[in-house]
């Protein structure tokens, strides 16, 4: 008898506990309802995740991955285009789409020609064919030479190109050109840049960057950021060398590393769980531009801190 009524007060209590919260979720409205139970509605269906913690205040929403897409986010590849669009990829299906001001296009097999230049997924691509549709009007080719045109000048004609880099605002480029003179083709650095003395081509392992500061070309090293006057900005770890994965800001103040989904600051400040970080300009002001996928929305988010 004494285990019979242990039993039912037990359930007793179980059930009062059930309607207590019950009462209490129900007195708020859903969207609090939702962050206090971890309960979402998305495309019917449910979800327990919640945001991560690089979600801010005023996010901006880029793209409903159940909508048209219907792509599973962990499948999804992405970048900024130059002309502030995205090119998305759904690695599930091989397929592409771009998406500009909320509208989608595509779906785009990676050899149609929209996509041109950007079909291997790498905005850093050094196949020059690759380089020629994304800088088309800048780069162009005259029968087996490179020609470069930029404010109303014309660079050239190259033998060949490596590192060729644009600044944001494409008013920039710096180049290795190969040049022919006398029975050899050799290198030679060129820019529209004034006032450079930094040896690009005499420096072991220099890279240029025209993606790290806003509307400057920079050279990174194994552990320096300097620009072409020479200035060291930074001194930096080997292992962030790479000009796709730094920003600097623009008073030369601050600087951020991108790893594995991780945006950490040169003042030990981070941002975990995003991922395409890139530089914008909005309204005359430069923001470094961050996105995370939102489980409660299904969708990709953008974040944007003053830089």
């Amino acid at each position: 008898m004494k285990k019979l009524l242990l039993f039912l007060l037990l359930i007793y209590l179980v059930f009062t506990n059930l309607a207590d919260a019950q009462g209490l979720t129900s007195k708020v409205p859903g969207s609090m309802k939702d962050n206090l139970t971890g309960t979402n509605i998305s495309n019917n269906s449910y979800t327990r995740e919640q945001e991560p913690s690089c979600a801010c205040e005023n996010s901006e929403f880029i793209v409903d991955l159940g909508g048209k897409l219907k792509i599973d986010y962990k499948e999804i590849g992405i970048l900024t285009m130059d002309d502030g669009s995205f090119l998305l990829k759904d690695g599930a299906s091989d397929k592409f789409y771009i998406v500009k001001g909320g509208v989608i296009q595509g779906p785009y097999d990676k050899y149609d020609q929209k996509i041109a230049g950007f079909e291997n997924f790498d905005l850093d691509s050094s196949d020059q064919n690759d380089m020629l549709a994304r800088y088309k009007g800048i780069l162009s080719k005259s029968g087996e030479k490179y020609l470069i045109t930029m404010g109303g000048k014309t660079y050239g004609p190259y033998d060949d190109i490596v590192d060729f880099t644009v600044s944001r605002s494409r008013d920039k480029f710096a180049v290795v050109a190969y040049v022919q003179e006398k029975e050899f083709s050799v290198p030679k650095f060129v820019t529209n840049i004034p006032n450079v003395t930094f040896d690009v081509l005499n420096t072991l392992g220099a890279m240029m960057c025209g993606s790290i500061k806003y509307d400057e070309i920079l050279v990174v090293t194994e552990d320096k950021i300097i620009n072409l006057q020479g200035k060291t900005l930074f001194t930096i770890n080997p292992e962030m060398s790479n000009c796709d994965n730094l920003f600097i800001n623009t008073s030369n103040t601050k600087f951020a590393y991108y790893d594995f989904g991780t945006l950490t600051f040169s003042d030990n400040n981070s941002l975990p769980g995003m991922f395409n970080p890139h530089l914008v300009k909005v309204g005359g002001k430069v923001y470094l531009a961050y996105m995370y996928y939102s489980p409660k929305r299904n969708a990709i988010m953008q974040c944007k801190i003053p830089f």
